[in-house]
């Protein structure tokens, strides 16, 4: 049980590395959870301004702990103590605060919160760090005196930049509701002259509001699916989102059934805050619910051959109401990183089957590494080495990989050659770098793939109209074909451009009859190679069974 506990830990390490690992945009993406979900919930509560003002003050407080921090060493004899020791830059945080200095005298009563935080879990712990299961002392503790020792410190390192940008903005909504508690509590009077139990009590909420809005770090708080060895594996990076779902429920509870009118009143502002912040930044198509909405019309309602509900509403609203103000003023691909309308399937822009799709819902990074490599396996053995090689490589070097490759040709293009973006800059080359994709590139892989989507539904759908007309007629089932030239008269009037003409139909059965007579065996082949292969089917013999 030990050997599978450590292999379904090591493989949710290894995804991690593959796919987060020393990866800038998911660190930086994920700093956006402040101005949208943290702000959209507290902000209605405490008032916007107050809010603002109160982020402002926590980042101040972050940037002047200083790296010193303490750690617990042990001496000759076992025994623990504490030394304060010199840091690096990631060492920046409320942990590193020096209650027994007198300079902090003044604001002591931040050392309420950060105990209960530390009880909690909450300091220098990252969701990502518990559902990759790695240890956040590892790259500083850990010996290397071992293959598996070194990956284990290479695995830490590789997340050290999502781990600390997620305990940054943990640690920002930890002080700001904690600020903001306690000037409600002392209304107007100087906070640092409260209770302790009204500390402990704003500690409390700080602690419970950056767990409900940012995900419980508690190992236990993880689905019971997730907690065994191979759903921990299946269920990565689903931690968070199902949290952001958890959000929204409870949200919606208390703006149906919250104790008091002020509570259902505040839980509908937040409702709609947080839609409304999140609208802005990553547009309409980021908010939650929209993908299922999009998803039920597009299966109840819309066509194959007609265009589906996401292009409706972007061409209604435009880019900008459609991507959020983030594509627009960056030109790069974030609003599908920040938005929140796929929180549990996310649909690929690259053209596959809906079961794919549904495979990387269900089985997450695991499926989609897995995809990825059989696909550039299977491009290395048609001869394309360069874009074999990007996608089998983990996520941040096929960024470096892509940004280089944009660099030195000036432009994007299909696997054949073919010019998709005809003019990138060296914006679009950094943007890459970082892990960010040109949006104009993600913009044309979205229309060519619904555009395609239509091309291809309507000749497959004119196709197996002249295949009906044929089995009809060939049948003698008049009456059939009578009703299949009631679908076909549908059909062109849906589809002026690519009508079904009785010369089409005509052509069509001579077909189907030309084909027919130069079967063998119920296949075709190629005139040129028919006489040859007839040939060397001579060769088998008669299939005889005994006894008969």
């Amino acid at each position: 049980e030990m050997c599978i506990r450590d292999r379904s830990r090591r493989a949710t390490g290894g995804l991690f590395f593959l796919t987060l690992g020393f990866n800038m945009s998911s660190a930086l993406v994920n700093m956006f959870a402040l101005p949208t979900v943290v702000l959209g919930f507290v902000g209605p509560k405490y008032g916007f301004t107050k809010t603002a003002r109160a982020f402002a003050h926590a980042q101040k407080l972050i940037a002047a702990s200083g790296t010193t921090h303490t750690v617990e060493k042990f001496d000759a004899d076992g025994n623990v103590y504490e030394e304060r020791v010199e840091g690096g830059f990631f060492n920046y945080g409320m942990a590193s605060y020096d209650w027994t200095d007198p300079r902090n005298d003044k604001i002591k009563h931040y050392k309420y919160l950060v105990d209960h935080a530390k009880e909690r879990n909450q300091l220098n712990n990252s969701l990502v760090f518990q559902m990759a299961e790695i240890d956040e002392t590892m790259s500083e503790t850990m010996p290397t005196t071992k293959l598996g020792d070194k990956w284990e410190k290479a695995r830490a390192y590789s997340g050290s930049i999502f781990h600390h940008s997620e305990r940054y903005a943990r640690e920002t909504t930890l002080l700001s509701v904690y600020q903001l508690e306690l000037e409600k509590m002392a209304n107007g009077r100087d906070v640092s002259n409260l209770t302790p139990e009204q500390y402990q009590q704003a500690a409390e909420a700080a602690v419970y509001t950056t767990e409900l809005t940012s995900g419980s770090v508690a190992a236990t708080s993880a689905p019971r699916h997730a907690q065994t060895n191979v759903g921990a594996v299946l269920m990565l990076y689903k931690r968070y989102m199902l949290s952001q779902v958890a959000l929204q429920m409870t949200m919606l509870n208390r703006a149906l059934k919250g104790e008091t009118p002020k509570v259902r009143k505040i839980a509908r502002m937040q409702f709609a805050s947080t839609y409304g912040l999140l609208a802005t930044f990553s547009g309409v198509a980021g908010v939650p619910l929209y993908g299922m909405i999009s998803d039920m019309w597009n299966l109840l309602v819309a066509d194959d051959d007609e265009e589906n509900f996401e292009t409706m509403v972007r061409t209604s609203i435009g880019e900008l109401g459609y991507k959020g103000v983030l594509n627009y003023v960056t030109g790069r691909e974030m609003a599908s990183r920040i938005g929140l309308n796929d929180m549990l399937f996310r649909e690929s822009v690259i053209e596959q089957p809906a079961l794919m799709d549904i495979a990387l819902g269900l089985g997450g990074p695991a499926v989609g590494i897995f995809n990825n490599t059989l696909r550039g396996i299977g491009m290395m053995r048609e001869g394309e080495i360069v874009r074999g090689a990007e996608a089998v490589l983990p996520a941040f070097a096929r960024n470096i990989f892509r940004a280089g490759r944009y660099a030195s040709e000036g432009e994007i293009t299909t696997r054949r050659g073919d010019p998709l973006i005809d003019d990138i800059g060296m914006s679009d080359v950094i943007g890459q770098f970082l892990g960010f994709a040109p949006a104009n590139y993600t913009y044309q892989l979205e229309m060519n793939s619904q555009y395609k989507r239509m091309d291809r539904a309507i000749a497959e759908g004119r196709s197996k109209l002249m295949k009906k007309m044929y089995l009809a007629m060939a049948e003698r089932n008049y009456a059939e074909a009578k009703e299949v030239g009631k679908e076909i008269a549908e059909f062109n009037k849906k589809h002026p451009q690519y009508p079904i003409e009785r010369e089409n139909i005509a052509r069509s059965l001579r077909q189907h009859e030309k084909t027919t007579a130069s079967m063998v065996g119920g296949v075709t082949y190629n005139p040129r190679n028919r006489d040859m292969l007839l040939r060397m089917q001579r060769a088998w013999s008669e299939p005889t069974i005994w006894g008969g």
